[in-house]
């Protein structure tokens, strides 16, 4: 057995291991029944309406504090998902107390601590505590059981997962469109605006404006010169200069033109709904990949977040096969 439990864990068996369903008070808008109405039975044990109803509760104000929300409509097409939670949850319980698995106080203390910070501090914790009529000894307990499956998993299906030298890097050879970065282009732009509705004249004009204008480009006037006489865009007033840009953050009809333009070349008028467009490229930068020593431990911990999670339900998986659960 470990000295000390880690007392983090990766998101995706955060709620496995805190095991806090029942926390939060339910609300009225997500009550659907009787609270103590049983939905399943995972061995003797009864997983009723109310820890449903209290966990999709603790749902809303985990994206509360991401300043997020989930309307009362998507929560409940989260009920079977939160409900075979619960279900597993019970299950990971259960087998940490036929183990015997020995918790120490400190450790417990260590994780209410930990809870204590993730809930914005000591005010906070005892506001949520006093909101949910829970106290802290009861939480203590919650809390008990909570680091008891941790050692379970780190004891089971946990011990075993490695991720290799080899295999991080692998993943860096074969995800090299996420660690290469964007190219970034400067480019200068005229603009010809459609006015008001754009009817067949209005359109017509724009288009032979713009043309008079690449002819006039054709003829040696730079871009720059008549972007500050002519152009509608903002942008007139540096002459057309739009900065350096990634194609992500210019309109798709301006990636598209550029795509293939070698640099110091303007590209063909376009139409947009904005008007006719003449885009010149000024500058290309080609992104450089970021080095396999700045994201290594980023692709570490990806992998070992997907073994982690693969172990955790194939032992689900199989203590499910040996405990009786009614739903």
């Amino acid at each position: 057995m470990p000295s000390h439990p880690k007392l983090y864990a990766p998101a995706a068996l955060f709620a496995l291991l805190l095991l806090l369903h029942g926390f939060f008070p339910a609300t009225a808008a997500l009550a659907q029944s009787d609270s103590a109405a049983p939905l399943a039975k995972v061995n003797e044990a009864v997983v009723t309406e109310q820890m449903l109803t209290q966990e999709l509760h603790l749902l809303q104000l985990e994206m509360a504090q991401r300043q997020a929300s989930l309307g009362t409509g998507a929560l409940r097409e989260l009920r079977r998902t939160v409900l075979q939670d619960l279900i597993d949850r019970e299950l990971l319980r259960q087998e940490a107390q036929a183990r015997n698995i020995v918790v120490r106080q400190q450790w417990v203390q260590d994780a209410l601590m930990e809870l204590q910070q993730r809930m914005g501090g000591q005010q906070s914790f005892a506001s949520a505590l006093a909101a949910a009529d829970i106290t802290r000894r009861q939480m203590t307990e919650r809390l008990q059981q909570a680091v008891a499956v941790r050692l379970l998993l780190q004891q089971e299906p946990l011990k075993g997962v490695r991720v290799s030298e080899t295999e991080i890097r692998a993943y860096y050879d074969d995800h090299q469109e996420r660690f290469g970065g964007a190219d970034t282009y400067r480019l200068r732009h005229l603009m010809v605006a459609l006015s008001g509705t754009a009817d067949d004249a209005r359109d017509a004009a724009a288009l032979q404006h713009i043309e008079q204008l690449a002819a006039r480009i054709d003829s040696g006037t730079p871009l720059a010169v008549l972007a500050l006489d002519h152009s509608d865009c903002p942008s007139r007033g540096r002459g057309g200069d739009l900065g350096y840009l990634t194609a992500d953050q210019m309109p798709t009809a301006f990636a598209r033109a550029i795509a293939d333009l070698p640099p110091g070349q303007i590209s063909a008028p376009l139409r947009t709904d904005e008007g006719y467009h003449l885009i010149e490229l000024i500058d290309r930068r080609v992104a450089r990949p970021i080095p396999y020593h700045q994201v290594r431990a980023k692709i570490e911990r990806t992998l070992r977040i997907k073994k982690e999670h693969d172990a955790v339900q194939a032992y689900l998986t199989r203590i499910k096969q040996q405990a009786e659960v009614l739903q």
